[in-house]
């Protein structure tokens, strides 16, 4: 660490000592010691580009850097502020290996301009390939900005590349950074081979639109969105006709860039005029300066062209994407934060997106709910409800203008009554029912809560801070629920009349929290860049930035501003593009199509992978560190999607039996998803072992039960397949044994001539077992009731069906998740085959209807054989994720049944199944109207492709990615173990480190 550097922190050691005490100042001593002994290690879905593999242009073709006339295609703009700098920028501009023009700005000083400009002009002479200079005065607006767009505009958009820079020395901070300037400059031009690299690198690649240096150091991460400026930024970019995008995106932050002028014409088009800027006030942001700065990087990517940001120490480049400049954000995670917030005798909270989330994937998605629901029917009562949306947002905003801070829901609800027309009735039905979505679809950010929790318990003082229109009475119950209590204070924009996000201090909250509170060390949380941490922040006020679940799917693919969402959404993504372009093409309407696609990518991102915002700790990539997460997001969609299958696949009159162990889940989910809406359904206790023993009458049962795959112990055969006592096991020799149809050293022969002799006794037992298996079975299931019931379980061959149909002597029905080799004597026997998924050639011949046509199965369903094929390479998760409380059914004696003495399921499988049931009833609550569930479920015909079930098809993409092992943490891998003493004699466990089950 170098003398400027050293100097840079003992500084705002001393301002945290100062303002924030001594423990605050030590806790953060011990947080940056943690954060440094932690290597951040580039993800590997960037692209990133080393010094040493890019091609540099020789001189010869440096020098012909200009057009026919002898004009230079590079354009270099220097605002000069500090002229006392003029000699630092000659010294870097001497490293330009080709021709230039230069073009300075220094400030309209009230004297001695002209000998100003010829000692600049004097001084410029020295360096080696200028080819021109200009020097102006400008006017104090704009900052080096303004000089850009407005003084030498005209000029220099008739280049091919611009590079600016400036000689300012402040930072975001409001404070002297004396290294900042220095590493911007020396990241671009900074010596002749960093120079050369640079104008090399946007030569030679026409799509590459953008060079800047990574972030310093010394700048804040937070600093990466509009902030203030987003207003502005809005009615700029809606001026230049380039969409506006909010959250979190790249951009040259300090505004120094090399830039491609094809990439940037509208900002070029928009003609700028000094008196467009704001009058200088010594603003830190909010300014049409600070809009362009974040708004130029929006411009590139909008025209289709590249950014490469330079990472000089590193000696890389990385195109478009450079999650290092987020580090410090991923390196936080709950024990630093707690560690970090200790230090304060106050701890305000921000609420919504901080420690509470809503399921819809973005907040106005509740009005898409809700007009859904309004709308649902063709009479002339829900015309008035078609664009609710649109109408519920512009009620607020008509609120907003009329009551200011002070807005709440019954003042929003009010103008929307005059807006639509309603009675006084119809108003308060939609306000009670924006209440009930409220409580329906807000849920807790666990480890945020968890934070909360442990604070309070420790004797800090909680308040809570919101701009919110929902009020106290209406938000404390839902935050109650959702297990936020104890809190000293309460503070809401609609009761309080102020505001986080007011620029001013008479108008802001702010004002009053540390009024209210003077004299006492405050720390505040939130996620909203600007009024939770950029107001405070410019106070010089403690305030923790965390990344609420949407702002870490965009840094997971930050690059992508238009759409920026993680790799891993693609699929799905893409998916729900065909969806809407098929809709569209069958005169279909698109709409029901967007609600689900919100509420099941809000599921996902808001409630599972990113709930936490410490999710992508510590290096920027996604990965479940706890085991409730990894079922709410993954296993939660994969139920749901099976049991709606299921209970929309049999008939109305069906009888469901929930086959143990994997039926103990099912079942859960089945009832959480149809309440008193659901088929009748009982959970039947059947296993493998204990319906083909009952099953067996002769040698031949023997025999056929013996024959499928084994690798293990000869006593463990007879135990875990034939149910054999100790009486026989203990007769037969310690020996291994392998079958497998076809091998060369199939055993099968050899085994069974050794067992032979006890064939009479086993169909002996069995035939007990048979009589006291029946009597349980008749007690569950009435001969009436034979015909119409349906045996669930989730697959894979239907090998409990058969035995079952063997030990009922009748043809029976079975609904799967997946079938994966149907097992060959379920056709004879002339049994139906339900499956929501099929591998191989049964997907190709399976009907996809429920109705059978002519043939010698039963098959049906099932037509997606590729997912299947997923499933099968997942299945020892599954077995492990559906586990029962107790061990694996035997068999029946006249008591009752008798279990395996088998541990129960690991306290993570628990907390697993927890929140894959969650998952469910979340997503259950808001399809309890059947109608609005119709209206939830899509699907277009396609001559080409069938029905499209999207919903299917997103949770298919989840389910591919996330179980693809990178995503699963070494921890929660850990509570992975199946026991297979049927085909193996063994149990098998996941290696979290090495993602491969292993024996």
């Amino acid at each position: 660490m170098n003398k400027k550097a050293l100097m840079r922190h003992a500084k705002r050691g001393m301002e945290i000592l100062l303002r924030q005490g001594p423990k605050a100042f030590m806790n953060k001593v011990k947080l940056k010691i943690a954060e440094n002994q932690v290597v951040y290690v580039a993800p590997q879905d960037e692209k990133i580009l080393a010094y040493a593999d890019l091609n540099l242009l020789d001189a010869a073709a440096l020098e012909n850097l200009r057009d026919a006339s002898g004009k230079p295609h590079l354009a270099v703009q220097l605002h000069l502020y500090y002229e006392d700098l003029l000699p630092e920028f000659v010294e870097n501009l001497n490293h330009i290996p080709c021709p230039f023009d230069l073009y300075i700005s220094i400030r309209d000083l009230a004297s001695a301009t002209a000998q100003r400009i010829s000692d600049i002009e004097k001084a410029c002479q020295a360096i080696t390939m200028l080819h021109s200079v200009t020097v102006k005065p400008t006017q104090n607006r704009g900052r080096d900005i303004a000089p850009m767009y407005v003084l030498f505009g005209k000029e220099l958009r008739t280049y091919k590349y611009v590079l600016h820079m400036h000689s300012k020395k402040s930072l975001y901070q409001g404070s002297e950074q004396l290294g900042w300037r220095q590493y911007s400059v020396g990241s671009l031009i900074g010596s002749r081979e960093q120079a050369t690299r640079i104008i090399s690198m946007l030569e030679s690649d026409d799509s590459l639109g953008l060079i800047y240096p990574e972030r310093f150091v010394e700048m804040a991460p937070e600093a990466y969105g509009w902030l203030s400026d987003e207003a502005k930024g809005r009615e700029f970019m809606e001026s230049i006709g380039v969409p506006f995008h909010g959250g979190i995106f790249l951009y040259p932050a300090g505004s120094f860039f090399l830039v491609r002028n094809a990439a940037i014409p509208q900002i070029w088009n928009r003609n700028l005029k000094y008196t467009d800027f704001d009058e200088e006030a010594g603003q830190i942001d909010g300014t049409l300066a600070h809009v362009l700065e974040r708004a130029l990087g929006q411009v590139v990517t909008q025209n289709g062209f590249h950014h490469a940001i330079v990472a000089d120490e590193r000696k890389e480049v990385h195109i478009d994407r450079d999650k290092h400049t987020f580090a410090p954000v991923f390196l936080r995670d709950k024990q630093k934060m707690l560690m970090d917030l200790s230090a304060y005798d106050v701890i305000s909270f921000d609420i919504f997106d901080t420690l509470l989330t809503r399921v819809f994937y973005h907040p106005a998605d509740v009005f898409t709910y809700m007009e859904h629901v309004l709308t649902n029917g063709n009479d002339e009562d829900t015309a008035k409800y078609r664009d609710f949306k649109n109408s519920r947002i512009q009620a607020e905003i008509a609120a907003t203008d009329a009551h200011g801070a002070k807005t709440n829901l019954r003042d929003i609800y009010n103008e929307l009554q005059q807006a639509l027309h309603l009675t006084d009735e119809e108003r308060d039905t939609l306000y009670d029912l924006e209440i009930q979505v409220e409580q329906m679809a807000l849920v807790p950010r666990r480890e945020m809560v968890s934070l909360y929790q442990e604070l309070l318990a420790s004797g800090k003082k909680i308040i809570l801070t919101s701009d919110m229109y929902l009020t106290s009475d209406i938000l404390k119950p839902i935050l109650e629920k959702n297990g936020i209590t104890g809190f000293e204070r309460l503070y809401i924009s609609c009761e309080e009349g102020l505001r986080k996000d007011a620029l001013s201090d008479e108008e802001s909250l702010w004002t009053k929290v540390l009024s209210d509170y003077k004299g006492m060390n405050l720390a505040h949380v939130g996620d909203n860049m600007q009024s939770d941490w950029q107001m405070l922040s410019d106070r010089q006020e403690k305030t923790s930035w965390i990344l609420n679940p949407r702002q870490a799917e965009q840094i997971a693919g930050v690059a992508d501003v238009e759409n920026a969402s993680h790799k891993l959404l693609s699929e799905a993504r893409r998916v729900r593009e065909e969806v809407t372009k098929e809709s569209n093409r069958v005169g279909k309407a698109a709409a029901p199509h967007t609600v689900s696609h919100e509420l099941l990518h809000g599921l996902t991102i808001n409630g599972g992978l990113y709930n936490s915002p410490f999710a992508l700790y510590p290096a920027g990539a996604p990965e479940f560190r706890d085991s409730y997460t990894l079922g709410y997001t993954v296993f939660g969609p994969l139920m749901y999607e099976y049991m709606r299958w299921l209970h929309e696949t049999t008939a109305d009159n069906a009888k469901l039996a929930f086959l143990a162990r994997e039926g103990y889940i099912f079942q859960q989910v089945y009832e959480a998803m149809y309440g008193d809406r659901a088929k009748e359904h009982l959970y039947l206790l059947a296993s493998r072992r204990s319906i083909s023993v009952a099953a067996i009458r002769a040698k031949e049962d023997i025999l056929e039960i013996c024959r499928r795959d084994y690798d293990g112990d000869l006593r463990n055969l007879l135990r875990s397949r034939l149910g054999a006592p100790d009486s026989i096991t203990s007769k037969l020799p310690e020996k291994y044994v392998h079958f497998k149809v076809g091998a060369v050293d199939d055993e099968y022969e050899r085994t069974m001539k050794l067992i032979e002799p006890y064939f009479d006794e086993i169909v002996a037992y069995a035939s007990e077992e048979r009589e006291n298996y029946l009597r349980y079975f008749k007690s569950q299931v009435s001969d009436a009731d034979l015909d119409r019931t349906v045996y669930v379980d989730i697959g894979y061959a239907g090998t409990i069906q058969y035995y079952l149909s063997k030990l009922l002597n009748r043809p029976v029905t079975g609904a799967y998740m997946a079938v994966f080799k149907e097992h060959e004597g379920l056709a004879p026997r002339d049994c139906e085959v339900l499956a929501m998924y099929r591998k191989g050639a049964d997907a190709a011949t399976a009907k996809t209807s429920v109705e059978s046509g002519a043939g010698s199965s039963k098959s049906v369903g099932g037509a997606d054989s590729d997912f299947a094929v997923t499933l099968e390479q997942t299945q020892l998760f599954l077995e492990s994720v559906l586990q029962a409380p107790y061990g694996q059914l035997l068999h029946f004696d006249a008591d009752g049944p008798v279990y395996k003495d088998e541990a129960k399921p690991a306290d993570g499988i628990v907390k697993l199944q927890e929140g894959l049931l969650d998952y469910v009833k979340q997503r259950a609550q808001f399809a309890e109207n059947r109608s609005v569930d119709a209206a939830l479920r899509y699907g277009v015909e396609s001559a080409e492709n069938g029905s499209v079930d999207a919903e299917r098809k997103y949770m298919e993409a989840m389910y591919r990615h996330f179980l693809s092992g990178a995503y699963i943490g070494e921890e929660v891998g850990s509570i992975f173990t199946v026991e297979d003493t049927y085909s193996q004699d063994t149990t098998l466990h996941y290696d979290g480190k090495s993602k491969k089950w292993k024996i």
